[in-house]
This record gives C-alpha cells, structure tokens and sequence, in this order.
C-alpha cells in the first residue's frame, strides 16, 4: 500500500492542533479586550478632550480682546494644542466614522453642548479639531489625535509581551503551563495590582499563587518563588528603561524628589489660600480687655 506523502505523523498533528488552539486563544482573548475597553476609552478620550476645551473656554473667558488676540497666537505656537478662530470659509471633514469616533463625538456634545463640531481635518489639515463658542465668537481647539483612537497595536504587543514575561518565569519554575494560559494569570495579576498596597508587594504575590495553584495544580513552593522571581522581573523591566531616559532628559533623583516635594506642597498652598479667600469681609476682631 502506497504511503501517503503528505500524511502528517501525530506529534505534528498534535504541534499544529496546539497552535491552532494557541493562536485561536490570543485572538479570542485580543478581541475580548477590545471589546471590554471600548466603552470605557471613548468615555475617557471625551472626557480628556472636553477638558482641554473647558481649559481655553476659561482662559478666552478671563482675558479682554487684545489679550485674547495674545492668548490665541501663543497657543498657535504649541505643537499638541492649537487655539484658531473659526471662519465661515473653513473647510472641515467630519469626524464621526466609525463606532468608536461616534461615541466619542456624542460624550463631547453631551459635556460641551449640542452646537459642537469634531472634525477630522480642516482646510487640508489632519488632526482632531473641536468647534465650540463663546459669546457668539467661534474657535477651533486643534488637539493631538494620538489622545484619542483605538487601541494600537503597540499596546497589544505590550500585553502580550508580559504575558510572554510571565510564561517564561512560570516555566522556569518547572510548572507546566501552555502559553494561552499566562493571559489568566495575567488577568489575576492586573487584580491583584489593583490592590491598593505600597508596590504591589504581597498582592502581586499572593494573585499568582492563587492563579497557578487553584488553575493549574502548582505546588505552593514553586508558586511564591516564581511570583517573587515575577515581580522582581517586572520591575526591573520598567525601572531599567526608567533610569535611562531619565539619564538621557538631565534627570536626577534629587531633581525628582525636589517635584515630589512641590506637589506635595502645592495642595497645601491652594488649602490656605482657599481659606484666606473664604474669610467673611465683614468680621470684625473681637477685643478682648489685656488685664492691664
């Protein structure tokens, strides 16, 4: 009987069933979380942008015309935020063309008004342009488009990146897990960080344990020192890149904690002024006798 040359022996029937099943699950799992995502980045993409708008509204509101002539030209100098009158002549595309740019425009209109205008482009200019008005003068807020949009595909490689990170150490520990797998352990350790404690430590930890051990039947000594092995990992992978931007900006760790310190003394400031402010013009001091 004559051997059937394309006939695949069961450990590669078996490898390309398992990337079948691997790639079925990262899809799966990419298309899940931009399902989840979508509602909460339109909501927070308008919410960024009507700010930004609320922002020039009340510096035009508290200057006069020749110092709203300044204002408008200083910030036609800025490269991510633009301030132009707006003219009849203009010619603007809209913006609203697919699912997530339609709920973006309709959270602006809901927190700015019924009478704004998003644009794709104007006049041939590409960009995120926002129409609003003040006292019947229309402007243009032009805003970089990378503040709002989809999620790209930098941040997916990003996560699928760290669960890559996480299957390495996992396996290293000698606890068997396919690679679809680390994305639920990736799920446990994002509630886990949630936790409100100082770095993680402790919640990171005990997530991963609970991951591999009530998932995947790992021993619970394998399970802490590959979360401590994990973390320690994860944080050097972001403190590494850390230091040598700062190194390349000029920034030092003194100069980092001299704006620690005025952040934390800015609230501080506003407090007493706003107490100061909020003193009623009309007290009057009580006189009390010295004794003398």
């Amino acid at each position: 009987m004559a051997r059937n040359p394309l006939a695949l022996s069961l450990f590669w029937r078996t490898f390309f069933l398992l990337a079948l099943l691997l790639a079925s699950g990262v899809f799966a799992w990419v298309q899940t979380l931009r399902a989840l995502e979508f509602e909460p980045r339109a909501v927070q993409s308008a919410q960024q942008t009507a700010s930004l708008v609320n922002l020039a509204r009340a510096a035009l509101n508290s200057t006069d015309g020749i110092n709203r002539v300044a204002l408008i030209k200083g910030l036609s100098n800025q490269q991510a935020l633009k301030l132009a009158p707006r003219e009849p002549k203009d010619k603007w595309e809209p913006y609203e063309t697919d699912r997530l740019s339609r709920a973006i425009g309709a959270e602006l209109r809901s927190q700015l008004g019924p009478d704004t205008l998003v644009a794709s482009s104007m006049n041939g200019t590409a960009g995120l342009f926002v129409g609003f008005s003040i006292e019947r003068d229309p402007y243009w807020l032009q805003i970089d488009p990378g503040r709002v949009g989809p999620m790209a595909w930098s941040t997916l490689s990003l996560w699928v990146s760290i669960a890559f990170q996480a299957w390495l150490v996992t396996r290293a520990f000698g606890i068997l897990i396919p690679m679809s797998a680390s994305f639920l352990v990736q799920a446990m350790l994002v509630i886990g960080v949630a936790v409100p404690t100082p770095g993680a430590i402790g919640s990171f930890h005990e997530a991963y344990r609970i991951a591999v051990t009530t998932f995947f039947h790992a021993p619970n000594s394998a399970a802490v020192s590959a979360a401590l092995v994990l973390h320690a990992v994860s944080f050097l992978t972001s403190v590494i890149p850390g230091v040598v931007i700062m190194a390349k900006d000029g920034t030092s760790v003194a100069g980092l904690g001299r704006l620690a310190g005025v952040a934390r003394q800015e609230p501080l400031d506003m407090a007493r002024s706003t107490k100061t402010a909020g003193a009623s013009a009309d007290e009057m001091p009580v006189l009390r006798p010295s004794g003398r």
